[in-house]
């Protein structure tokens, strides 16, 4: 935030809290450093759930694509074809 940004809302809060100017100053650079954490703190918090998600999706395409393999190769024995088209729900 800029200088005088940040002097114009120490007088904001000094006209309608009754502080004194120098208090007023330290509550807004207090509530400035207290957001800037919780921005830290949800951006880290976006980017573990962006990984974890990524590697959950990564795992089901696997244990998927093993399970393919498994009915395939289960196919290929009995010697049949199977195209096997799966609705939802069943």
């Amino acid at each position: 935030m800029a200088a005088a940004d940040r002097a114009y809302v120490a007088r904001l809060v000094a006209a309608q809290t009754g502080l004194n100017q120098a208090d007023a100053e330290r509550r807004v650079n207090d509530a400035i450093v207290e957001a800037k954490a919780a921005a830290d703190a949800t951006r880290r918090g976006a980017a573990k759930l962006a990984f974890w998600m990524t590697a959950a999706l990564f795992f089901g395409a696997f244990a998927r694509a093993s399970q393919q393999s498994k009915e395939d190769s289960f196919a290929m024995e009995r010697g049949t074809s199977v195209i096997s088209f799966r609705v939802l729900g069943e």
